[in-house]
């Protein structure tokens, strides 16, 4: 565990947090699925394994502070989609990209202990013969696993309907949906509303260089039909997000009717539940031509109705993450871009990917984060979680209406804060920590956030025998007149 911004109260770890994780060196780690329990965060990660030559995935258990319950690396477990998790009694329930085996295509579901990361079981489930299946995601409801995304007909490869595929808990097939409204169609999100029924938002295009056609429809199970809600026609959009709330949904659209070519806009839709729109707004920005502002990569809803945006945000500093939470009517409350000092003094790119409220009101967001180095020349997951109400981190300066927001210490801080050195860097038997004054602790951390060693002293110089130490990669944890920096420590 890489803590960027790591903030102590009394004791213990406080509830917001920015953290970075790097499992395997030299793969370039990203956050994917998000589930949100009483007590737990579930996260998966796609990365690289088995010496870079297979993708996998990587599933964390993280109690609200942050800390690592526990963590599973899947080897063999490839998985592209974007919400691959679902969870249900302590269970977790996990499906992979498709594959092909000796009568038909079939998706891996993987079902492991919510508690421990145990196995429980693992199935290949078989596919309509005659489709191809790409998972956009799945999401758990009344006892059955509802996969999602675009399949392609295998004997006709011009008809790519749109599917929801429906299975028990086992991974028994049940039925399956094939929408159908052009050439392309793929749906992208499916969500329970609030009069808990299932509603799905499906893109279809005649070509993939057309625009773009959105429809928000019900799906009866009974029927095993599609009901029409709404649909926003003409679109530019490639990846539809909607989100929904006590009284129907809000939908996100882009749309390239302008008047001014360098102005870029987004929109957002309020419909009811009877598919009726309610309200709009429309949002502009300057954009210069040859640089994206911004790009969208969800929504997520909260208790009261208020909602999420979020993805990734071009600025000074370059691309970073950002949330942006609006009431009811689409009405900005905060908007914040989430950077960090890398110890090269610059900012590294991010994003968000997945963002979720908890139940206690706070945010948390996984994406990723380039916290490439000579040692590590490679991008990790990213893990923030903020105050829902103000989008910040407890302990560091947050102003109402500034939108670029540091979530560790500022640059004017780092200038402030004392000198470093750690080396050799890989080591392999003793490490040399130097600093510009007198060192009070160092904390060594495995990369499960477990402490491996703690020391005390008082010189700038202190020598570490790390001789007995495992390979991998360790965190040091250096206190400095109540000033800490963190340094990754390759053991080789």
């Amino acid at each position: 565990v890489f803590a960027f911004g790591f903030l102590l109260l009394g004791n213990g770890i406080c509830q917001t947090f920015s953290l970075t994780f790097d499992e395997i060196i030299g793969s370039n780690e990203r956050g994917e699925g998000l589930i949100v329990t009483e007590d737990r965060i579930f996260v998966t990660s796609g990365a690289r394994c088995n010496n870079l030559t297979n993708d996998c995935v990587i599933v964390y258990a993280f109690d609200y502070a942050g800390n690592v319950v526990w963590k599973r690396i899947l080897d063999t477990f490839d998985s592209s989609n974007r919400q691959n998790i679902s969870y249900q009694s302590d269970t977790l329930y996990l499906t992979g990209s498709t594959v092909e085996t000796e009568t038909g295509f079939a998706v891996p579901l993987l079902i492991l202990d919510a508690q421990s990361g145990e196995e429980l079981d693992s199935k290949l489930c078989p596919i309509p013969k005659h489709l191809f299946y790409v998972l956009h995601g799945m999401l758990m409801y009344n006892d059955e696993l509802y996969l999602h995304g675009v399949s392609t007909v295998i004997e006709d490869q011009s008809d790519d309907p749109g599917y929801i595929h429906r299975m028990d808990k086992q991974g028994e097939y049940i039925e399956h949906l094939e929408f159908r409204e052009d050439r392309y169609n793929s749906i992208n999100q499916v969500k329970v509303n609030a009069n808990d029924e299932l509603v799905f938002i499906c893109r279809s295009t005649t070509t993939l260089t057309d625009s773009e056609d959105l429809y928000l429809a019900k799906y009866n199970i009974e029927s095993n039909q599609s009901e029409f809600l709404h649909s926003i026609l003409n679109t530019r959009i490639n990846f539809p997000y909607f989100t929904t709330n006590s009284s129907g949904y809000v939908i996100y659209d882009e749309n390239d009717d302008l008047s001014d070519p360098f102005d870029y806009m987004y929109a957002l839709r309020g419909v009811s539940h009877e598919g009726e729109l309610t309200w709009t707004e429309s949002f502009y920005q300057d954009q210069p031509e040859t640089k994206i502002i911004r790009e969208f990569l969800g929504m997520a809803s909260c208790a009261n109705d208020d909602f999420l945006i979020y993805g990734r945000y071009a600025n000074f500093y370059g691309e970073v993450g950002f949330i942006t939470r609006f009431d009811p009517f689409g009405e900005i409350i905060w908007e914040r871009h989430y950077m960090t000092w890398a110890e090269d003094g610059e900012v590294p790119h991010s994003y968000l990917i997945n963002v979720k409220e908890l139940p206690d009101g706070s945010i948390v967001g996984i994406g990723q984060q380039d916290t490439s180095s000579e040692f590590d020349p490679d991008a990790d997951l990213w893990v923030i979680k903020v105050d829902g109400s103000t989008g910040c981190l407890e302990g560091l300066e947050c102003s109402s209406t500034e939108e670029e927001y540091f979530v560790t210490p500022t640059e004017d801080d780092l200038d402030a804060s004392f000198v470093l050195t750690v080396y050799p860097n890989p080591a392999s038997d003793e490490v040399i920590v130097n600093t510009s004054e007198s060192i009070e602790q160092i904390l060594i951390r495995d990369i499960s956030g477990r402490v491996m060693s703690q020391k005390t002293s008082h010189s700038s110089t202190f020598k570490i025998d790390v001789s007995t130490y495992q390979r991998g990669l360790y965190i040091l944890e250096i206190t400095v007149d109540g000033q800490t920096q963190f340094e990754k420590l390759l053991i080789d």
